[in-house]
């Protein structure tokens, strides 16, 4: 039986609350060793965190648009503009030896 099948939901199948017996549970299942003051504190942070999902689902989201990521960056997209390739001229001059529009280094093989 899969653990959040055991949550007690009352008659409109909203979840009620998560008992000492599932915190122990999946403290089991996630191979936690938890103190016996710590199941209380899961337990009541499990229940704040159902509590406010139920909230989340009474919002209207129907005339919120899908988003790809929640970050927001106008500067995602570079603006396809040509470039003056000739600064790479000038990374060049930072080198020890080059030859036309290469670094000179050493051979390896």
């Amino acid at each position: 039986m899969h653990v959040w099948n055991s949550l007690v939901m009352n008659e409109r199948d909203r979840i009620m609350g998560v008992t000492r017996d599932d915190v122990v549970k999946i403290a089991g299942l996630s191979r936690l060793r938890l103190e016996e003051g710590e199941i209380d504190t899961y337990m009541r942070d499990l229940n704040a965190i159902l509590r406010y999902i139920e909230q989340l689902n009474t919002l209207d989201v129907a005339a919120v648009q899908p988003m790809e990521s929640v970050y927001f960056s106008p500067d995602r997209w570079k603006a396809d503009i040509p470039v003056d390739e000739r600064r790479g001229t000038d990374r060049l001059l930072n080198g020890p030896e080059i030859d036309g529009a290469f670094f000179v280094v050493p051979r390896v093989i």
